[in-house]
């Protein structure tokens, strides 16, 4: 079964298809301007997500706990990824912020405990606290020249991370934004 919106809608409403449990795949029209809080929150089967061009706003928690979702583009059209919107995809391992995104909400990709790619895009000029927090397989992240801060616990627990690139731009890098420590008992 494939959810498929017709165009003309505009907006997915809070909450609209959150637990669909065995929803595993969703294919978003460029008429579609906001996805709204919550909208496929415990989708945990979804796997298959395509988010087209014409999209503006991906609201808060929206895709968070789709434990299956494997791979994400966000297209350019895209300014606004909320707070917590991709929370707990832990089969999430890539990801591509696009250079339109001009708000990232705090931990919007915490969790993703299997990325292994991420690209952010030049354009980008806030990463957000937590925003890759727990992203324990990412291996490196090359920051662009674009972004003036990198937020407090932005890529926190992060112990693969091996490589750092910081672009020329960057102006403040919050309290322990690439700590890396491991906890032992």
């Amino acid at each position: 079964v494939t959810l498929i919106m017709s165009n003309g809608v505009a907006t997915i409403s809070g909450g609209a298809f959150a637990a669909c449990f065995n929803l595993p795949s969703v294919i978003i029209p460029g008429s579609i301007i906001t996805i709204g809080t919550n909208a496929f929150d415990s989708c945990y089967n979804l796997s298959n997500l395509t988010i087209s061009n014409g999209v503006i706003n991906i609201g808060n928690a929206s895709f968070q706990l789709c434990y299956n979702l494997a791979s994400l583009i966000i297209p350019n059209s895209v300014k606004s990824v909320g707070t917590l919107a991709f929370n707990r995809c832990g089969s999430l391992t890539n990801v591509t912020i696009p250079g339109s995104v001009t708000n990232m909400g705090i931990n919007s990709f915490i969790y993703c405990t299997n990325l292994t790619g991420l690209t952010i895009s030049s354009g980008v000029t806030n990463i957000t606290g937590g925003a890759f927090a727990f992203c324990y397989t990412l291996p490196s992240v090359t920051i662009p020249g674009s972004v003036k801060s990198v937020g407090t616990n932005a890529f926190d627990h992060c112990p693969n991370l091996a490589s750092l690139t910081l672009s020329n731009g960057v102006v403040s890098i919050g309290n322990a934004a690439f700590r890396s420590e491991e906890h032992t008992s």
